[in-house]
């Protein structure tokens, strides 16, 4: 568990105490994880009358860096891809000397960087191009700046009204994630990958960061540097796995069905070899991931086992929930929070997951057809998704629904400026939002440990984004990696619909793949068509483990909990709307997702508002003199 918070143009009288005071403020209300108690780091800079801290166990405090020379002060959150000897903060800021903010942009890595030029009190918040670890800010009338990854220490610095930002909860509960990354409260902003933000003398001046899209583009699938690229691609992928495993007792996988983790399996083959590698998967042994797990495994000799969901789990939920609403800004999923009770990682064999493949096959593309990709409307291939949650929630207001959708036409018309494709476009959008917004509880999540996905690289996106458009429709990189690496096994289903064949692939093996996937739909219509009691009893995943809470041993707590007079579900939701939700669920509708988000969400809620108690009670000041 960890925060962290940067002030600058503070009242220079009382910076010292009010910098303390939010720290105090903020370890009160930090919640403590499998009792790592975590240590706390305070700096004093008066050139910018201000400051940081850093809060954080041991298990996290390896994602800050520090660096004061005469020159520079550096405060870096995250963690560079490459094998340099030199400390981050130390590489940032040479990197910051020889090419300013946009060089230090550009570095591989996924991270927020502050760079005080000391001399001058010029204050600079950039990010890495991708932006899973963008930092919230506010400012106040005075020019006072406040940085941190979480609303609790912003909200601790006193003097910000609590608000809740509609359009940012209706926006959650549609799509999963916050779009824009915005926290839930107004008044609070979001750095973003495409802006570099400057602060001096008490002014926040905003300046344009380059894009993932560069100018060398291929044109055409048939160039032969297509090839190429994907060589690059898969090289940079091998490196980085091989670097993360090194002087480690191996690596640690998650192994499903699905494309992205044969994927991974594959690179991890080549990285570090199968006696290296033990792969594991979340669920009961019955479902399909298990079961091809499990072949996949022993066919290649991999030590594997299969994490059950753990009943006691059911215990623990409220509290889980009470440290993702503090690490995650409330923007988070309950149901996602069990697997912390008995996943209990080895930090001696780091963890990869496949998270962020997507966008090398196309996630958001409504259609395989390229020709067809030009047609397409980013905005109707992106609702098409998840928008069908937004008709079947009894909303309190129409107008919140019409502000998430004019939010989301805005994002997506900044990104039309980027590029013209559609296709492009929807990439984008992925890399951006459900990468860097909904996928970040890979890089924040204070209930995991290590955990890495080798497809969450700026480089490798900038390489991807060399391919034509529309790439993404062949699937080129999993393709190559699995067809290069593993095989042998290339005929084996994936999601039980579909796999990458080689051009070559043995006639028995086309026969084999067909048979097999036959059998499979065949299989799931006859699933589909059977009642939700019935389907529990076959399928214990996680999805029905969780449903089964919320409806069972959790009802009491899940009904108190979203019925609550100051409950956030009652803020955006219909009281009638909401007891309906909860007399239906699970047998006639799921809503899993909704009362997963609602519940962090009004965990999240009572720690901000306990947070302006401390700040209004302490006397917390953000004046500049």
């Amino acid at each position: 568990m960890y925060t962290f918070y940067i002030c600058a143009g503070l009242e220079p009288a009382t910076r010292k105490r009010s910098l303390e005071r939010v720290a105090e403020v903020s370890q009160e209300l930090m919640p403590i994880v499998d009792s790592n108690q975590p240590s706390l780091k305070v700096v004093h800079l008066p050139e910018i009358s201000g400051g940081y801290f850093v809060l954080a166990d041991e298990v996290t405090e390896i994602l800050f860096d520090h660096l004061q020379t005469a020159e520079f002060s550096v405060f870096f959150y995250g963690e560079l891809f490459d094998n340099t000897i030199a400390g981050a903060a130390n590489r940032v800021a040479e990197t910051f000397k020889q090419g300013g903010a946009e060089a230090v942009h550009r570095l591989n890595g996924l991270f927020s960087a502050v760079i005080i030029e000391r001399l001058t009190g010029r204050l600079h918040l950039l990010s890495d191009a991708i932006g899973s670890r963008t930092c919230l800010y506010r400012t106040t009338d005075q020019g006072a700046l406040h940085i941190s990854a979480h609303d609790i220490p912003l909200v601790a610095a006193g003097g910000l009204e609590l608000e809740l930002d509609r359009i940012s909860v209706t926006a959650a509960l549609t799509y999963d994630w916050s779009i824009g990354g915005r926290s839930f409260l107004q008044g609070i902003e979001t750095s973003d990958p495409f802006t570099h933000l400057t602060w001096h003398k008490q002014v926040l001046e905003k300046s344009p960061a380059s894009t993932l899209l560069g100018k060398e583009r291929l044109t055409s699938l048939q160039d032969p540097q297509v090839e190429h690229v994907i060589d690059e691609m898969i090289e940079l992928l091998v490196s980085s796995v091989a670097n993360i495993a090194k002087d480690k007792q191996g690596l640690t996988i998650d192994l499903t069905a699905g494309l992205d983790s044969r994927a991974i399996l594959a690179i991890a083959m080549q990285a570090v070899g199968a006696k290296n590698i033990s792969a594991r998967t979340n669920g009961s042994p019955r479902t399909l991931d298990a079961k091809v797990a499990q072949k996949l495994a022993t066919n290649m000799d991999i030590e594997y086992g299969i994490l059950e969901p753990d009943l006691e789990t059911k215990d623990k939920l409220p509290e889980f929930a009470n440290a993702v609403a503090f690490g995650l800004n409330g923007d988070f999923c309950a149901k996602n929070v069990w697997m912390k009770h008995h996943d209990k990682r080895d930090l001696a064999r780091p963890h990869l997951s496949g998270a962020g493949g997507e966008i090398f096959r196309g996630f958001y593309y409504p259609t395989r057809e390229i020709s067809q990709m030009i047609h397409i409307t980013p905005v109707d291939a992106v609702r098409k998704q998840k928008f069908d949650r937004s008709f079947k929630l009894p909303w309190a207001s129409e107008q919140d629904t019409f502000g998430m959708r004019e939010r989301l036409e805005t994002i997506l018309g900044r990104l039309q400026t980027i590029s013209g494709h559609p296709a492009d476009v929807l990439d984008l959008y992925y890399t951006h939002e459900r990468v860097a917004h909904w996928g970040v509880h890979q890089e924040r999540h204070p209930l995991r440990f290590a955990s890495h996905s080798p497809f969450k690289q700026p480089q490798l996106a900038r390489l991807a984004f060399r391919l034509p458009p529309a790439s993404g429709a062949y699937e080129y990189l999993h393709a190559a990696l699995i067809n290069r690496f593993t095989p042998d096994f290339t005929w084996t289903l994936i999601n039980g619909e579909s796999i990458v064949l080689p051009i070559n692939a043995s006639r028995s093996n086309r026969l084999k793949r067909s048979l097999t996937m036959s059998a499979i739909k065949t299989r799931k219509q006859a699933y589909e068509l059977l009642p939700w009691r019935m389907r529990q009893r076959l399928d214990n995943n996680a999805d029905i483990y969780m449903a089964n809470l919320f409806s069972g041993p959790l009802k009491e707590y899940t009904h108190d909990t979203l019925l609550a007079e100051d409950s956030i579900a009652l803020q955006v939701l219909t009281r009638d709307g909401l007891v309906k939700m909860l007399h239906d669920h699970p047998s006639l509708e799921d809503y899993t997702e909704e009362f997963g988000l609602l519940i962090v969400m009004n965990s999240w809620w009572r720690l901000v508002k306990r947070a302006k108690q401390l700040a209004v009670t302490t006397e917390v000041t953000t004046c500049v003199a």
